[in-house]
C-alpha cells in the first residue's frame, strides 16, 4: 500500500475530492464537482465518515 498525498498527482481534483452536505442527522457525500466514473478499472472503493458517535464505512462498487 502506498500513501497518496493530495495535490501531487495528475488526478483530476474535480472528480476525487469528497463534497458533503448535512441535512438534519443525515450526511450526504459525493466525490467532486464532476461525477466520478465508477468503472471496473478505476473506482472509489469506500467512504469512511468519522463522527463523535462513531466511524461509519460505506463500500462502493463499480457500475
Amino acid at each position: 500500500m502506498q500513501e497518496l498525498k493530495a495535490g501531487v498527482t495528475d488526478a483530476a481534483v474535480e472528480k476525487h475530492v469528497p463534497v458533503y452536505t448535512i441535512e438534519g442527522s443525515h450526511v450526504h457525500v459525493v466525490f467532486g464537482e464532476t461525477k466520478h466514473p465508477m468503472i471496473e478499472e478505476h473506482f472509489i472503493e469506500w467512504i469512511t465518515l468519522n463522527t463523535n458517535q462513531g466511524i461509519y464505512r460505506k463500500q462502493l462498487n463499480p457500475g
